[in-house]
């Protein structure tokens, strides 16, 4: 394909302006032509074009690779030597599927065994799987020997129910799985950040050199396998915590999912305390900065958590004091108030943030017109009351808040 029309569809989309794009095209066309006249005593002039084209074009682009800035010129990378280990059920498995790609007429599939286990489980779209569905009804008998003798070899769905441990015979995806997985990346939700705000905690406190990485194949097969077999480990691995037994047909009815947008017997909705964890509250963005806080609290390492929580503490107290004034002070504590302190915020400082909750073509709301009833109408549900809260508008009045509400707000 052509690749200028891409760069120019790109330049329109980053300037937002068409005449700017003109004028770089213009541009582009005279710096070429005078690409031609080198050597001649015209070169100043080329110059000045391409200094011109450089310095619109700087505008929207940029280079990262600061090789010169770097101690050792090597731009902080390194390479990694390590190679996968071959091991016997490795060959075992291209023997299977070598025999059963020459039973059913289809070309060598050596290549694809090299990038993925399980071939006659995920090779979909390929010539091999249309001509292996094509014995389907009339099997010929060396195809069902081959098969029969290698059941150890295929993915069963009796295994994949029970959450049995399933080996990959490949030796790049048993390498992927031990850069990630076993590293105890399948417990957490988010990679690490590499500049961190705040002193690593918890379970991020005991995963180290934690990072992506970038798989490349010229097989469709792999990112099945990778994205079914990685996956399903990770999955297994939580489940094996639990005390009683879960099967993987069974695990929506066994876990039903914590956070939920639901309504009660009473009709009342239940998920707020859910949508307040999603919610992206413009107030509390501009009160607090953690970024700041911690470089001006703790310049040496990442500030540890607790101090920052009391910081924002700080910093939040007469916000929520001056909405909580005048509550009553007897009776239970009323858990709305951790969902109702930004809603109420956000009313006085941003009304027409309500437009975004309740537009349905391009708002918030607009991402819950279809799909499963919890993520669809009853999330649109709360997000009108959240709306309507905004304007200090509750189904009953507010009762005493909870003794620990700054301290919730801080950690949100």
């Amino acid at each position: 394909d052509d690749h200028y029309p891409d760069f120019l569809n790109t330049l329109r989309f980053l300037f937002d302006s068409d005449v700017v794009v003109d004028g770089i095209k213009r541009e582009i066309q005279t710096y070429r032509q005078s690409m031609f006249s080198i050597g001649s005593n015209n070169d100043s002039a080329l110059t000045v074009v391409r200094d011109t084209l450089q310095s619109t074009l700087l505008r929207v682009m940029c280079r990262t690779e600061r090789v010169g800035m770097t101690h050792s010129l090597d731009a902080m990378l390194t390479e990694s030597q390590d190679k996968p280990t071959l091991r016997p059920d490795d060959l075992h498995e291209a023997v299977l599927a070598d025999k059963v790609a020459s039973i059913i007429g289809a070309r060598d599939i050596i290549e694809y065994w090299k990038s993925s286990p399980f071939l006659i489980n995920f090779l979909r779209r390929y010539e091999f799987r249309r001509k292996l569905e094509e014995q389907c009804d009339d099997p010929d008998d060396a195809l069902i020997a081959a098969l029969n003798a290698n059941t150890n070899r295929l993915l069963q769905k009796d295994d994949i129910h029970s959450y049995k441990k399933i080996s990959p015979s490949n030796p790049r995806m048993r390498r992927l799985v031990s850069l990630t997985i076993d590293r105890g990346l399948w417990k957490l939700l988010w990679i690490p950040p590499s500049m961190p705000y705040t002193k690593p905690g918890g379970l991020y406190a005991d995963v180290t050199d934690a990072t992506k990485y970038l798989a490349f194949s010229a097989w469709n097969v792999v990112p099945d396998a990778i994205a079914t077999l990685c996956s399903y480990e990770a999955e297994r691995r939580m489940i094996s915590r639990f005390s009683k037994q879960i099967r993987h047909d069974r695990l929506y009815e066994e876990l039903r999912p914590l956070l939920k947008f639901a309504r009660n017997a009473d009709g009342r909705l239940a998920g707020m305390s859910v949508l307040i964890l999603l919610y992206p509250s413009p107030t509390l963005a501009k009160l607090v900065d953690p970024l700041l806080l911690s470089v001006t609290q703790h310049e040496d390492e990442p500030i540890p958590t607790e101090f920052l929580i009391e910081r924002v503490r700080e910093i939040l107290r007469p916000h929520i004091l001056r909405l909580t004034e005048g509550a009553p002070d007897t009776g239970p504590e009323d858990q709305r108030w951790y969902w109702a302190i930004s809603a109420l915020l956000d009313g006085e400082r941003f009304p027409n943030l309500r437009n975004w909750l309740l537009d349905q073509s391009g708002g918030w709301q607009s991402i819950s017109i279809e799909g499963h009833v919890e993520r669809g109408e009853r999330f649109a549900d709360h997000l009108e009351y959240f709306a309507g809260a905004m304007n200090n508008v509750f189904e009953d009045p507010l009762g005493r808040p909870p003794s620990d509400l700054d301290e919730m707000i801080s950690m949100m």
